[in-house]
């Protein structure tokens, strides 16, 4: 669920001033997931289908199962992706940008204060500008700190820019 607080009005809504707090989109990970399985299971369905396809049914059922696993594997690396996204929260503030990981009994903290940013830049592709996000990275290779699938993307650039420009 994508939950964006965003203050236009120069209000605080804490004591830190904070301007912004945003979770990132799942969508593209789990449009990606949705794909790879039904990819992944039609080949599997085809060689099943078709047992002399590659030569013998011994080939075919062995390369059915590597990608079977294959397919497996990379559903779950996209499924811990999921989790990932879904326990990361990104806080823009008068003075600094974050990103936050909590997961269980683990916590996990990145920022970096507006006056040390170098470099920032919103990337969007295609797919990402017709599904509505983007990411935004700030200090490319100098400790740099990704905002990835950020809804209104746009729109937290422009935060992300003010910010800077008055550090």
């Amino acid at each position: 669920m994508q939950r964006t607080a965003i203050r236009t009005d120069g209000g605080e809504q804490s004591g830190d001033g904070e301007l912004l707090r945003t979770n990132p989109t799942t969508k593209p990970t789990l449009l990606r997931l949705a794909v790879f399985l039904l990819l992944g299971l039609a080949v599997v369905v085809a060689l099943q289908q078709r047992p002399e396809l590659l030569g013998g049914p011994e080939v075919t059922n062995t390369v059915g199962l590597v990608v079977l696993l294959v397919t497996v594997l990379v559903a779950l690396r996209l499924l811990v992706r999921t989790v990932v996204l879904v326990k990361t929260t990104y806080v823009v503030t008068r003075d600094r940008v974050e990103r936050e990981y909590q997961f269980l009994f683990r916590t996990r903290t990145k920022g970096v204060r507006f006056e040390q940013v170098r470099s920032h830049r919103l990337n969007q592709n295609r797919f990402q500008k017709a599904l509505g996000f983007g990411t935004i990275t700030m200090n490319l290779g100098l400790g740099s700190i990704r905002l990835e699938n950020v809804e209104n993307p746009d729109r937290v650039y422009n935060i992300v820019r003010e910010c800077v420009r008055r550090a």
